[in-house]
């Protein structure tokens, strides 16, 4: 697993999943994961699948998904309008 802090608006581009996966497959690891708070280019989505070992992105969207989907952390309530 490894994390890395790249700003929220940025891409992560497929180069930088490539070289995971190298790294990742050098350690004997099947399979990995890769979160970001940034966001995932189609190309690094393709790559992540396409070759040994699999990589499961998790980009910012998904790990706010996940806080509220397991309410991690978390004290939801209602605004009041206006």
């Amino acid at each position: 697993m490894q994390a890395k802090r790249y700003d929220p608006t940025s891409t992560i581009a497929r180069d930088v999943v490539a070289l995971f996966q190298r790294d990742a497959a050098a350690a004997g690891a099947e399979r990995a994961v890769l979160v970001t708070l940034g966001r995932f280019s189609s190309s690094a989505k393709h790559a992540a699948v396409s070759t040994t070992p699999t990589v499961d992105l998790i980009d910012g969207q998904r790990i706010c998904d996940l806080v509220r989907e397991k309410t991690i952390g978390l004290r939801l309530r209602r605004r009041a309008p206006g």
